[in-house]
């Protein structure tokens, strides 16, 4: 298994829609987190 992290300044994303049934709820709302680690798994 490999695993990419990154230190962002910043990163943004929109949901779009559910990828199955038994998922909660989605705010389709646009989000942004500021000074963020992201990990790709």
């Amino acid at each position: 298994m490999r695993i990419l992290q990154l230190h962002c300044d910043n990163i943004s994303y929109e949901a779009t829609k559910k990828e199955i049934q038994s998922a909660e709820d989605i705010d389709p709302k646009p989000v942004s987190i500021d000074e963020v680690v992201v990990c790709f798994i």
